[in-house]
C-alpha cells in the first residue's frame, strides 16, 4: 500500500510506474509465469480461474521467502470413497482449481465445482485438497480441508462454476505452501486420463491404499481442575463435531522420514458425554489411518510418494489422567458460583494430539472447534478462577480451573 511505504519518485516519473509498483504487491499480480509442474493438469490452468475462493494463503520459495508463482488444487476423495477403495483400487487426484500468488506470496485459490467428481465432496460439503504451489524454480504441497457453501452458510450444489467470490464461511483455511522441492522440467506431449477410475496416461497422481492401517490415539479434549480446589468438570463431544487431524508424508516411507504435510477434517462418529470428575483428565479416541502410495512417483518426483491420512474415526472414547499444566496467571478470570461452560471462539489445538511418534517418528496435530458440539463444563459451587493458555478463558485455545 502507498501509505505503508516511502516512495521516492524522481521528477518526470509517470503515474503508471507508481501504480505498477503498487499493484505488484497484490494477490493476482502478474509476475513471470512459471512452468506447470508434472502432476498438474495444465488443461485446467489454460482457462481463467473459476468458482468460489475456498482456500487462501501464502506461497514461499525454497529459502522461506514470500514469492510470486501459481497454486493449484488437487482433490482428495471423501471418507466414504476412501473406505470403499481400501481394497487397493487406484484413484487419481484431479486438478480442480488454481490461482496466482502475487509478489508478496498471497493467493486466493478458486475451486471449479464442475471439476469435482462424485466421491470427492462429502455430504457436509467438505472437500479435501492437496494445494500445490510453485515458483519458477521450486514446488511444494500442503493439504487442507475446506467447505462448499453460499453466503448464508448453506451448501452449494456441485455443478457449474459460480462467479469468483470469497466464501463467507468461517471455515476457509489460510495456509502456507512451502515450495521447497526443485521444480523438474514438465513432460511434453502427454495426455491425461479423464475418468477418475480409469488408468491415467501421463503425469497425474495415481494413488493406491497399500494398507498398513494404524490406529493412533488422538486426544479430543481435556478438563483441568486446580489440584488445590478440585472443581468438578466434564467434557462433551457429539457426532457432528468435525476434527482436523494432521497428515504425514514421506518420499520413501521409512521410519524417521515422515514429516507433517497438512491437515484433514473427519467427523467424530459417536457422541461422548463424560461424567463430572474432579481429576485432571484427557479424553481420547482412535482414528484409522491408512498408508497411500503414488504409483506415478517416477513422473511427479517432487511430490511425496507416501501419505498417512485419516480414513475415519473409530467411535471409541475414554478418559485418562493427565498432568496439570500451570498457566497461571497471565490470562485469569474470576468466576462466581455457576456452571461455567465454554462453547465458542478460538479452536482447541494440540500440536501432539495424534500419537504417531512410535509408528512414524513424529506426532501430528489435532484441532477442534469450540461449539455446542465440543464443550467443557466446570461446576463452581463457590467463587473461583479460570485461566487460559494464550488468551482470556472465553477466547483461549485451552482452559483450566486455577
Amino acid at each position: 500500500m502507498l501509505g505503508s511505504h516511502r516512495w521516492r519518485v524522481g521528477f518526470g516519473a509517470s503515474l503508471g510506474a507508481i501504480l505498477m509498483a503498487t499493484v505488484g504487491q497484490a494477490v493476482g499480480a502478474a509476475p513471470p509465469t512459471p512452468a506447470d509442474p508434472p502432476g498438474i493438469d495444465s488443461r485446467v490452468l489454460a482457462s481463467a480461474p473459476a468458482g468460489p475462493v475456498l482456500v487462501s494463503g501464502t506461497l514461499r520459495d525454497a529459502r522461506g521467502r514470500a514469492a510470486a508463482g501459481k497454486v493449484a488444487a488437487l482433490a482428495w476423495p471423501d471418507e466414504e470413497f476412501l473406505v470403499q477403495h481400501a481394497d487397493g483400487t487406484p484413484f487419481t487426484t484431479p486438478t480442480v482449481g488454481w490461482g496466482r500468488a502475487g509478489n508478496n506470496g498471497r493467493f486466493n485459490l478458486q475451486i471449479n465445482q464442475a471439476l469435482l467428481p462424485a466421491g470427492y465432496v462429502a455430504a457436509s460439503g467438505q472437500v479435501n485438497l492437496d494445494i500445490v504451489g510453485w515458483t519458477s524454480s521450486s514446488v511444494g504441497v500442503w493439504s487442507a480441508s475446506t467447505w462448499l457453501g453460499d453466503p448464508a452458510g448453506g451448501l452449494g450444489p456441485v455443478g457449474p462454476a459460480k462467479a469468483a467470490a470469497v466464501s463467507h464461511s468461517p471455515q476457509i483455511p489460510d495456509i502456507v505452501v512451502d515450495a521447497s522441492q526443485s521444480l523438474s522440467a514438465p513432460s511434453t506431449g502427454v495426455s491425461f486420463g479423464t475418468p477418475v477410475h480409469a488408468t491415467p496416461v501421463g503425469c497425474i497422481p495415481w494413488w493406491v491404499d497399500i494398507g498398513n492401517s494404524k490406529y493412533p490415539t488422538q486426544q479430543m479434549g481435556e478438563t483441568l481442575p486446580w489440584p488445590s480446589q478440585r472443581v468438578p468438570a466434564k467434557f462433551k463431544i457429539t457426532t457432528s463435531e468435525s476434527m482436523s487431524l494432521g497428515i504425514a508424508s514421506s518420499f520413501n516411507g521409512t521410519y524417521g522420514s515422515w514429516s507433517v504435510a497438512g491437515t484433514q477434517s473427519v467427523t467424530n462418529s459417536v457422541t461422548h458425554d463424560f461424567p463430572y470428575s474432579t481429576a485432571d483428565l484427557g479424553y481420547y479416541t482412535t482414528d484409522r489411518y491408512d498408508e497411500y502410495q503414488d504409483q506415478h512417483h517416477f513422473c511427479e518426483t517432487w511430490m511425496p510418494q507416501y501419505y498417512y491420512r485419516d480414513v475415519q474415526n473409530t467411535g471409541s472414547g475414554w478418559s485418562s489422567g493427565v498432568a496439570y499444566p500451570a498457566w497461571c496467571c497471565t490470562y485469569l478470570a474470576y468466576e462466581s458460583p455457576q456452571v461455567w461452560s465454554r462453547s465458542s471462539s478460538n479452536s482447541y489445538t494440540l500440536s501432539t494430539g495424534v500419537g504417531f511418534g512410535p509408528i512414524l517418528g513424529i506426532n501430528l496435530s489435532v484441532t477442534e472447534s469450540w461449539s455446542t458440539n465440543f464443550e467443557v463444563f466446570y461446576n463452581f459451587t463457590s467463587a473461583g478462577w479460570m485461566c487460559g493458555n494464550n488468551n482470556s478463558p472465553s477466547l483461549s485455545s485451552r482452559v483450566e480451573n486455577c
